[in-house]
């Protein structure tokens, strides 16, 4: 069985003051949910996006993130830090943007699924989860907790040691179908919309950013090619990033359209794909953060579970069965809560399959986007926001080795004969 944590943490580091905010409170909202105060040995990073030049200035300007470490020991003996908290504070300065009001809802919903449906998945599937997301209001701001970094930490076997057999993938696969459908039931009972009251009036964004979004797409395209020397392998990868943002991404904001959806966090789920590994070996189980989703998750989140901890020789083996897996499971958890909820979405294997198709191209095309984003004009090269490491060769082949794996059958995998950045830097894009 997959493990997902054997038992809560025993001591969490609690931040009594940043930046001149007192949040005593924080820390009797934690024991709530079975966390305990801490010894004072922790430390606090804080960061921002109000610099940031990606595309999601326009949905994280108002607010800071403060990361709470602690100090742990391993089974071995060693002592790790690790992050566990995430404290988000919204800046009550101006009216939040809509998009950012339906990311709270989002971080409010997965609790609602955690304090609902999880007892009976636990019981089921044989594993043990804990609340990751919390919300909470104090003297007029809003801020929105983390108890676990669950895209560093997350899921793991019961021993990482051992090697992860098929039953295992099968297990977690259902568990993950078992999540998503609660996390769909959940829409249909109580649509997104009512889950928080707004947190300010709406503000007219929401046209400006598919603008800028629509542009930078447009320009990325032209930097793909460039660097990619028009391999065919890329048709693929074009036809998939070039989608309409307002038609793919923005319109069900104002809807409570029950229909299933995927909504795409490309930067977290590329950089496990591409960066955390140095090999195509599997690594360490890992759950996505989903505080950039919407509702139907479950094509991503599945992708990100393969990529992540299979290599190429086990998903051309058991890809397809796995998917058929995940969809079967999903399909008999909604049919279990009501037969009629089928009937109005026409989800189809074939649907679900295509999403899995499509999916890995463009979490691609925004890995390539941000490893190509920030130029040292001192140096002239580009490098990765989001390891440092610059883009060389041996990343161009892993990418296109991914690309090839998802791509058309025809696709030719052709020497990158330059560097991929020599004459794009006219062409790099800016929202």
């Amino acid at each position: 069985r997959v493990k997902v944590m054997e038992k809560p943490l025993k001591k969490v580091e609690i931040p009594l003051k940043v930046e001149d905010i007192t949040i005593p409170w924080f820390e009797d909202l934690l024991k709530k949910y079975g966390y305990s105060s801490a010894d004072p040995d922790y430390k606090v990073t804080t960061f921002g996006y109000e610099n940031s030049k990606v595309p999601m200035q326009m949905l994280f300007g108002n607010i800071h993130h403060i990361i709470t470490n602690i100090k742990r020991t391993s089974p071995e003996g060693e002592d790790k830090v690790e992050s566990l908290g995430l404290l988000l504070k919204m800046r009550p300065l101006a009216p939040l943007p809509r998009e950012l009001t339906d990311d709270l809802n989002t971080f409010q919903r997965e609790l609602l699924i955690y304090e609902r449906f999880l007892p009976s998945i636990e019981k089921e599937m044989g594993v043990k989860v804990s609340p990751t997301f919390l919300l909470g209001h104090k003297e007029g701001e809003s801020f929105l907790i983390l108890t676990r970094d669950v895209t560093q930490e997350g899921f793991k076997l019961k021993n990482s040691q051992k090697q992860m057999s098929l039953q295992d993938y099968e297990d977690f696969v259902k568990f993950l179908a078992s999540y998503h459908a609660a996390g769909h039931i959940l829409d249909l009972e109580e649509p997104p919309a009512t889950y928080l009251e707004p947190l300010g009036k709406k503000l007219k964004c929401r046209g400006e950013f598919s603008e800028a979004m629509r542009k930078w797409t447009s320009q990325l395209t032209k930097v793909l090619r460039e660097m990619f020397c028009q391999n065919p392998a890329i048709e693929h990868l074009h036809s998939t990033c070039c989608l309409d943002p307002e038609q793919s991404l923005f319109h069900s904001y104002d809807s409570c359209n029950p229909a299933f959806l995927t909504y795409i966090q490309g930067d977290t789920s590329t950089n496990n794909i591409l960066y955390k590994s140095q090999t195509d070996a599997p690594t360490e189980w890992r759950f996505l953060n989903w505080h950039l989703t919407r509702r139907s998750i479950g094509p991503l989140e599945f992708l990100y579970f393969m990529y992540g901890n299979t290599d190429t020789e086990f998903r051309c083996k058991y890809m397809s069965l796995l998917e058929e897996l995940y969809y079967r499971k999903y399909i008999r958890c909604l049919q279990d809560y009501d037969e009629g909820i089928l009937n109005n979405c026409n989800y189809s294997f074939d649907k679900f399959e295509c999403e899995c198709r499509k999916l890995p191209s463009f979490c691609l095309s925004v890995a390539i986007q941000l490893t190509v984003w920030r130029q040292y004009p001192d140096k002239g090269v580009f490098t990765s926001l989001i390891d440092g490491q610059p883009f060389d060769k041996s990343l161009y082949r892993k990418i296109m080795a991914i690309l090839k794996e998802i791509g058309p059958e025809t696709a030719e995998d052709n020497e990158l004969e330059t560097s991929p950045i020599t004459n794009t830097s006219a062409s790099l894009p800016t929202p």
